[in-house]
């Protein structure tokens, strides 16, 4: 039997989707899901909750990858552990969503066009050829398949990056796009418009002048590459939009002056970059920034138009993550006395009198961690 917690209607309404949810079945072997015929991107997620009797799971949904006719009904979900039958699940479909996956595969394959064209080998500065269904940089001597589906690959082995699903066990990067921005996208959308998003995630509906960049291989992604060594040449795009993402890369200016770089003269970065925000994964957090080392990010470059916290980014919602965090970082019997406490309470606590209270010395070390007024290293030169 398959159970959806992400879709409790078991109904799909956008061309790209993620299944969360378990199969109940007392083994742990091998799970694979099948849409309408077709395999989806499979990873296996930890169920404490089920025991022994059920397999958890997150798998990502491809609709442009099915014909038009095969979208006019429900589709069946089915489940096999180890290539036994482990249940079926019927999937209805929202109305009108077969034309939205036709515009959306459209769309995709407009940029498929415009990459092939645009793409440029960081080393050897060259364009692409298509050669053999593949996009070929022969100065370089380097080759990138282009299939039917899927994201052209242009990761470099040397920043070790695979783009599978299967190496991201964070969870689904999901973050839609903040009005502020549809309204700037809107604004400067143009003839042959074409903007970067820079760290994509994975996006649920398609836009044709948008590429989705990433180094995981979504269903939605367009590119996949790494933020050092952007494969365009100068002056390439007319908008970049990064959004939570480069608080994740191990050097940040880096990226920024990549992304300066193939931004049109007059172009458009539209940069948001958490502050308070406690430590998170997707795989990995090193650097939030101060509104004076965002501004700094860019160099001199770019020129500040507008410099705000949007509704998404108010103070109230990092301290209700912080608080969130610290409550489950703490042993089950500690959590009732500090759910208790007022925030007059918090206010005038004194630390140093309270850290030998449960709900402070017993914080577990990785909530130190996460939520840390700072820390501390202590390193030796190597010899």
């Amino acid at each position: 039997m398959i159970h959806l917690d992400s879709h409790p209607t078991a109904e799909l309404s956008t061309p790209y989707d993620v299944f969360e949810g378990w199969v109940a079945h007392a083994s742990e072997g091998r799970l694979d899901l099948r849409l309408a015929g077709v395999p989806l991107a499979v990873s296996k997620v930890a169920r404490p909750d089920l025991g022994q009797g059920g397999i958890g799971f997150r798998a990502y949904v491809d609709l442009t990858q099915l014909d038009n006719g095969a979208l006019q009904a429900a589709l069946p979900l089915i489940a096999e552990v180890e290539g036994d039958p482990a249940g079926t699940l019927e999937i209805m479909l929202a109305p009108d969503l077969a034309d939205t996956v036709a515009g959306a595969r459209s769309a995709k394959l407009r940029k498929r066009d415009w990459l092939v064209q645009h793409l440029r080998h960081r080393q050897s500065g060259e364009a692409g050829v298509t050669k053999d269904e593949a996009l070929v940089f022969p100065q370089a001597g380097f080759s990138t398949p282009l299939p039917p589906f899927g994201a052209v690959n242009m990761l470099d082995p040397a920043y070790g990056f695979s783009g599978k699903l299967s190496d991201k066990a964070d969870g689904v990067s999901d973050h839609p796009y903040p009005s502020l921005l549809e309204t700037q996208l809107a604004a400067a959308r143009h003839e042959n418009f074409m903007a970067l998003d820079f760290g994509a995630g994975f996006k649920r509906i398609e836009r044709p002048d948008v590429v989705y960049m990433e180094i995981f291989d979504y269903p939605s992604t367009d590119l996949l590459t790494v933020g050092q060594a952007l494969p365009f040449a100068d002056n390439t795009f007319d908008m970049v939009l990064t959004l939570a993402v480069l608080e994740h890369v191990d050097d940040p200016f880096t990226c920024a002056k990549e992304i300066v770089r193939v931004l049109k003269p007059g172009g458009l970065v539209f940069s948001g970059i958490p502050f308070m925000q406690p430590e998170h994964g997707y795989p990995d957090h090193y650097f939030n920034m101060t509104r004076s080392g965002h501004r700094r990010l860019y160099g001199a470059e770019i020129e500040v138009i507008e410099h705000i916290v949007d509704d998404h980014q108010h103070p109230f919602r990092s301290l209700q993550w912080i608080l969130r965090s610290y409550m489950q970082g703490l042993p089950e019997d500690a959590r009732p006395e500090f759910a208790e406490m007022s925030v007059r309470d918090i206010l005038t606590s004194r630390y140093w009198k309270a850290r030998q209270q449960p709900f402070v010395k017993d914080l577990s070390e990785t909530a130190q961690f996460e939520l840390a007024s700072a820390t501390t290293l202590i390193g030796r030169k190597r010899g």
